[in-house]
This record gives structure tokens, sequence and C-alpha cells, in this order.
């Protein structure tokens, strides 16, 4: 993962893409219906996972800023969200147990 870059979940629905040796905000992705719990890259840092309260799962990419996929994951708001060392996997936690 390149460490220059970070990125945030947020209670306004977004996740944003923040260039840390600059201090900007890259990119706003836009497209959950509630709070954005977590997000995460993937290890070759061109995808993002993300989870929210709207019981989703979704995976972004990074140069584009688009959704790529939606996963109706769970039946509860998603807590949690990783991709897996080599970036095959993604795992997912909500409050549905």
């Amino acid at each position: 993962t390149n460490s220059e870059y970070i990125c945030s979940a947020s209670d306004d629905q977004t996740i944003r893409i923040w260039n840390v040796l600059e201090r900007k905000c890259l990119k706003v992705l836009t497209g959950h219906t509630s709070y954005v719990f977590n997000c995460s890259f993937n290890p070759q840092s061109n995808l993002i996972v993300s989870g929210s309260f709207d019981e989703t799962v979704r995976i972004w990419d990074v140069k584009t800023g688009k959704c790529l996929r939606v996963l109706p994951a769970h039946s509860d708001p998603v807590t949690a969200v990783q991709f897996n060392r080599d970036g095959t996997l993604i795992v997912s936690c909500s409050f549905d147990g």
C-alpha cells in the first residue's frame, strides 16, 4: 500500500481519498445511503472496499472514484471490511452476527 494516501469513512455517507503529504482531499466517493462505517485499500492500492449502515459492502475504483460493485452482504449495518493479504477476498462484519 502506498503510504502517501489514506481513505476515510464518514457519517455524511461518503468515502474520501486523501494525499497525506499534501494534506489534501483528492476524491469524494458517493453512493452509500447511510453512514459509512469502515473502508480499506486493497494491497495493490487500486481498489477500496467500504461497509455502511445501509447494510452493503461496496467496491470502488480508486482512479475513477466509481463504484464497481454493490454487495448486499448483510441484514444489519456493516461494521468492518478488509481485503485479505493478496487482495483476492474481502471479509466483512456486521451487527447481524
